[in-house]
């Protein structure tokens, strides 16, 4: 009798082991994925059909044709727990060359459906003069940073790139068009940033270190535009009536919804010193949120979070109750 194959995998957050036939349970059919992801993208499907264990969409997406190619991500059933991994894919069916062609997996967590799109796929045919493509493999540890943080991209073993995201971000209109964007205009050079609106974290780049005490590098003008984007009121107490600076205009600061420190900037892997993460505050209410009990600034927090909900959820947080924990860094 065969062994039955035992997957490691990630089932509501934690890692845990199961059979093939238990994992298999959790693969979402062509419906659920032409609902979540073309019907978002507002592609048209011209044509659809089964090729080698794959579901291929001829589409049109903005009078382009695209070519989507789905299949649910399986698990590599090695046995070594370390050296688990995950695949996309068998021998990927090439069809229609000098056309926009992208592959998309799927992951089902129990409580996530994680997507993953790979560069373009005739991109990559080109440049190494072949007629299909060998299983694309994921490092299962690309998954779990997918899984807590949204969205990750890596480098996998056959040189291509591919990033993954969380369902829930069809909600967010920017990455839904920036997204969109990418797959209309594939590039020799597959850009992540040209897919997400925020940057990516690069110590190299943003790290200062002053008499041994690490900071961060800020980009001043993001204060002024968050102070004009308020029309120069404060967007806790409403006042818009403090004094006036040297320069001329009424004086309001900016404040990092989330801290941008390095103890929490750790913990992200977009920057933090980001347009959506700063608030315009009045003087005195600035140093109230910086210095007063935990309680008081949970409520200047509610207030503040009501019209970022959008920016927050992309950054993995859900209410002011967790982002209050990032203050007591402070």
């Amino acid at each position: 009798m065969r062994n039955k194959i035992v997957y490691k995998n990630i089932l509501t957050g934690k890692i845990v082991r199961e059979l093939e036939e238990e994992y298999s349970k959790r693969n979402i059919d062509t419906s659920v994925f032409e609902n979540l992801f073309l019907n978002n993208f507002n592609f048209k499907v011209l044509k659809k059909e089964s090729i080698q264990g794959f579901t291929y969409y001829k589409t049109l997406l903005d009078d382009q044709i695209i070519n989507i190619t789905f299949q649910n991500i399986r698990n590599s059933g090695i046995k070594n727990d370390d050296k688990k991994r995950f695949q996309i894919g068998n021998k990927l069916p090439i069809i229609d060359s000098d056309v926009n062609s992208w592959f998309i997996g799927t992951y089902n967590t129990g409580d996530k459906i994680l997507f993953v799109i790979t560069e373009d796929l005739e991109f990559s045919l080109k440049l190494k003069n072949i007629s299909s493509l060998s299983s694309i493999w994921i490092d299962f540890d690309g998954l779990i940073d997918c899984y807590k943080y949204q969205k990750s991209v890596r480098d996998n073993k056959n040189g291509r790139r591919y990033f993954f995201f969380d369902s829930s971000l069809f909600s967010n209109k920017d990455f839904v068009s920036n997204v969109k964007s990418l797959l209309l205009n594939s590039e020799s050079s597959f850009n992540i940033d040209k897919a997400f609106k925020y940057t990516l974290f690069d110590e190299e780049k943003y790290l200062l270190i002053k008499e041994e005490v690490i900071e961060l590098k800020r980009d001043a003008n993001l204060r002024t535009q968050a102070i004009i984007k308020a029309g120069f009121k404060c967007e806790i107490c409403e006042i818009n009536n403090t004094f006036i600076d040297r320069e001329g205009v009424m004086y309001f600061e900016g404040h990092h919804l989330i801290p941008y420190n390095y103890n929490n900037q750790q913990n992200f892997k977009y920057l933090l010193d980001t347009q959506d993460n700063i608030v315009c505050l009045c003087p005195n209410c600035h140093k109230k949120i910086h210095l007063s009990p935990i309680e008081t600034i949970k409520e200047m927090l509610i207030k503040l979070t009501q019209s970022r909900k959008e920016f927050l959820e992309v950054f993995g947080l859900k209410s002011e109750n967790d982002i209050i924990n990032l203050y007591n860094y402070e």
